[in-house]
């Protein structure tokens, strides 16, 4: 871990290469700057640098806080497109996709008229045959949704 001295210093040169550095960097700019200083701005100083300090904990602190969200999202959105992509390979096993071409076997209208069609299905026996049907080319049945 660096010294006060050198965080300081590094900290001194961030502050200097901002373009609009706050009320507060500017005047522990003015202080650092001053060749001579009286004991209250010693104390103005010393807590200036403590505020500089908790500043910079801050912002490390909303960087990490915005990582976490960021990668809550990414995982959100990563299990979503998985889930695409598994109904994609559900419509490639029915045939109604090919899958080396992404293209779709049926004319988009008719495809999505038969689907609607699937939706309104209401006949419980139907249902639970669909679902137990066996898929051979991945060896289990469909219900089990991986």
């Amino acid at each position: 871990m660096a010294s006060k001295d050198e965080w300081r210093a590094k900290r001194l040169e961030h502050i200097r290469g901002l373009t609009e550095p706050n009320d507060q960097q500017r005047l522990l700019l003015d202080l650092v700057d001053q060749p001579t200083r009286t004991a209250a701005e010693e104390r103005d100083l010393a807590a200036l640098w403590t505020a500089e300090k908790a500043a910079e904990k801050h912002q490390l602190a909303q960087i990490k806080a915005g990582n976490i969200v960021t990668g809550r999202k990414d995982a959100a959105s990563k299990a979503r497109d998985h889930k695409m992509f598994q109904a994609a390979g559900l419509m490639g096993l029915a045939g109604l996709l090919d899958t080396k071409t992404g293209e779709l076997a049926k004319k988009p209208p008719a495809l999505l008229g038969a689907l609607l069609g699937l939706a309104e299905v209401d006949d419980p026996r139907r249902r639970e045959a669909w679902e137990s049907i066996r898929c051979s080319s991945v060896g289990r049945t469909l219900e089990e949704g991986r």
